[in-house]
């Protein structure tokens, strides 16, 4: 019989999975591209995450130097209260006798004469040591001192008895040997005799620090265990904040990487970010972007018309010009005689279809320098009186008037500060809109004054163009100013219009600070009416 080999888990796709081991992990990692490390290493999201681990870390080291100390130093009191309250007790329960100064050659002394049982400090694990003289305290050379009881011989052997019985200071100090660290204190024993405190001996006392350091292993123990186990779990939380926060801005920038693989794209320029309602520095960022994103597909709907409406204007004339050269064209190759009035109409539809198309080009090379203008630098400021700028335009659309009425309504001498040429274009435009657009028999009038708006007391000087057209209905009225734009009807391009002369003068007109009004109603004509800050009195 065949056997056949079976897995332990045939349906479970993790039976063959492995732990990953450092070595995976480390493989794992160096075999990401260098590049995309790096770019890790500097995202916003890795550097927030780092500096926040890393001032936790400084914060969480000093507090747990602060707490190791406080708790040595509390601990080290502890202890040292513990051995004074010992020393006090010996010192009470030891028992002198004074020496008699008139049986005697000595001064007035005392020795000690029992020692106390000293066994329930000795079972608390406290060592002591006593410590006497045989001498007087000037003369004193040698010592006695009593078998060591429980005291470490070495130990013993750093406590400074002698300076303690000679000055009768008190001594507190920690001791060491291979084995055992120590704290012990060196007390005076004095005592009252006729009325004078004598130093009869010393007594030293010391206690193993093993409980103390044990202590203070756990909380530091614990200090760094805590603060390891904070700062993994505050970096990982700092991570995932982090990501979460930034998520807008990964938004953003995916949705800029959209727009920038297909620039000409008006699908790409649709896109929107979604706006947290967080209220925060990300939720503005994300509309600000959103806000711009509709700006520039507005700006490209209008580049996109604004092209193909100057493609279309350029293809008028350009079509007329090469069909008269190609008639013209094929009977000279035909070698038949040419009939003299039909060269000269050709020869005039290409003139007038020429000097239309110079025309467009001014006009898009004025737009384009306006467009390409930062600040006012192409903008002379002088001062300009325009009761005589108007009547310069006057002069020049009286030959455009023929049947229609030509008014000049100059009441008073205003005068602004700026281009003077610039200006008179802007007048030149909007009089030959208005002719263009008044029926025969009608009337235009062009008047200069000076106004004051709202209660800032602001002087402005004003120019104005009312014709008595058709006017302009509600429908064309916000896109008048648009580039190539036309209304139907009344602006038809047998008219000459090429619908750039109004955003020529808003131009003009916005480069000066000022703005551009308009008044109309059906049937009943339209007023366009030019403002200008006044930025130097008027000269009588």
């Amino acid at each position: 019989m065949a056997m056949t080999k079976r897995s332990r888990n045939p349906g479970n796709p993790l039976s063959s999975w492995k732990f990953p081991t450092r070595s995976r992990i480390v493989e794992s990692f160096r075999s990401i591209p260098v590049q995309n490390r790096e770019s890790f290493y500097r995202t916003i999201r890795f550097r927030l995450t780092a500096w926040y681990a890393a001032v936790l870390i400084i914060v969480i080291f000093t507090i747990s130097v602060a707490i190791s100390t406080s708790v040595s130093r509390a601990l080290e009191r502890a202890t040292d209260d513990q051995l004074f309250l010992v020393a006090d007790d010996i010192a009470q329960r030891t028992d002198v006798q004074a020496t008699d100064p008139a049986s005697s050659d000595q001064s007035l002394d005392a020795n000690v004469e029992a020692w106390p049982d000293v066994s329930e400090f000795l079972l608390a694990g406290f060592w002591i040591q006593y410590i006497n003289r045989d001498e007087t305290l000037e003369d004193v050379e040698e010592i006695a001192v009593t078998a060591n009881i429980a005291f470490p011989e070495d130990l013993m052997l750093q406590t400074p008895y002698r300076e303690v019985v000679q000055t009768g200071s008190t001594q507190v100090q920690t001791v060491r040997n291979d084995e055992i660290e120590a704290r012990t204190i060196v007390v005076p024993l004095r005592v009252l005799v006729d009325g004078a405190e004598i130093t009869v001996g010393a007594v030293a006392i010391g206690t193993s620090l093993e409980t103390q350091n044990s202590t203070l292993d756990v909380v530091n123990q614990i200090a760094r265990l805590s603060g390891i186990f904070g700062v993994i779990v505050a970096t990982w939380a700092g991570w995932i904040v982090a990501g979460q926060a930034l998520s807008p801005v990964k938004r953003i920038a995916g949705a800029a990487e959209n727009i920038a693989r297909q620039p000409s794209s008006p699908e790409s320029l649709a896109i929107r970010i979604d706006v947290p309602n967080s209220g925060d520095e990300v939720s503005h960022l994300a509309s600000t972007f959103n806000t711009m994103l509709q700006r520039i597909e507005e700006a490209f709907a209008v580049q996109r018309r604004f092209v193909a409406d100057a493609s279309h204007e350029l293809r008028t004339p350009l079509t007329a010009i090469r069909g008269n050269v190609d008639v013209l064209l094929r009977q000279a190759k035909s070698k038949r005689p040419i009939d003299n009035a039909i060269l000269l109409e050709s020869l005039d539809d290409v003139r007038r279809e020429s000097g239309r198309m110079s025309r467009l080009i001014d006009d898009l090379l004025t737009l384009a320098r306006d467009d390409a203008r930062a600040g006012n630098e192409t903008i002379r400021n002088v001062s300009v009186p325009l009761d005589e700028l108007v009547q310069d335009a006057c002069d020049t659309l009286d030959p455009l008037a023929t049947d229609r009425e030509l008014i000049l309504d100059v009441s008073d001498r205003v005068t602004v500060v700026g281009d003077p040429d610039r200006l008179t274009q802007v007048m030149i435009i909007l009089g030959e809109n208005a002719l263009r657009y008044t029926p025969a028999n009608g009337s235009v009038t062009l008047s200069v004054s000076r106004t004051t708006l709202g209660d800032s007391n602001l002087e402005y000087a004003t120019f104005s163009v009312r014709d008595t057209g058709p006017g302009i209905s509600d429908a064309h009225l916000p896109h008048i100013f648009e580039r190539f734009y036309r209304a139907s009807g009344a602006r038809e391009r047998g008219s000459g219009g090429n619908g750039l002369g109004l955003a020529i003068a808003l131009g003009i007109v916005r480069a000066h600070g000022g703005w551009i009004d308009v008044e109309t109603a059906p049937t009943r004509g339209s007023t366009f009416t030019v403002f200008l800050p006044r930025n130097r009195i008027d000269q009588e």
